[in-house]
């Protein structure tokens, strides 16, 4: 996960790092059911220790490399309601790295507040080789872009009705 060296400024970070940073900065305390098309999707869906409804996702081996549309679906949210999207994306080299010669990171993190449409779901696309987490806690300091709208996909994700409103 961290490469460390003789000379401090070399300890590098690997593409890892990131992924479980990113994962581990939205724990959950209950796994929540889901349904919807898995392939080339992998992922879960649950409950944070805020109360959060939260989506983690990868995307891999897609066809002909092409983003993969995600319709995300909370039972209960309503339309216009906001979740702050977190993106890890990387080079279309497969075998790039963090280069600790060179200082080069190869991780790129995009931060968007999305809002839920008039069915209550979140819509973004995923490249490959791609990591998101999806949370519906939006504080002070998440991301001011304009939610992204995007033509919608037929993949839902059902989720339980959360205890608390946005």
């Amino acid at each position: 996960m961290i490469q460390h060296a003789a000379d401090p400024a070399l300890t590098t970070k690997s593409t890892d790092w990131y992924i479980w940073e990113l994962f581990a900065a939205h724990p959950l305390k209950e796994t929540l059911p889901v349904s919807g098309d898995l392939d080339p999707l992998f992922f879960v869906a649950g409950k944070s220790t805020q109360d959060s409804l939260v989506w983690k996702g990868a995307c891999y081996n897609t066809t002909n490399h092409e983003a993969v549309p995600v319709s995300v679906a909370f039972e209960g949210v309503e339309p216009g309601t906001r979740a702050e999207l977190t993106l890890l994306t990387g080079p279309k080299d497969p075998y790039a790295y963090n280069d600790p010669w060179t200082g080069e990171n190869v991780v790129k993190t995009t931060k968007s507040v999305l809002e839920a449409n008039q069915d209550g779901e979140f819509q973004f696309d995923m490249p490959e080789l791609s990591v998101a987490v999806l949370d519906t806690l939006v504080g002070e300091d998440s991301a001011t872009e304009d939610p992204v709208e995007e033509e919608g996909s037929e993949a839902a994700i059902k989720r339980r009705k959360r205890n608390r409103s946005i």
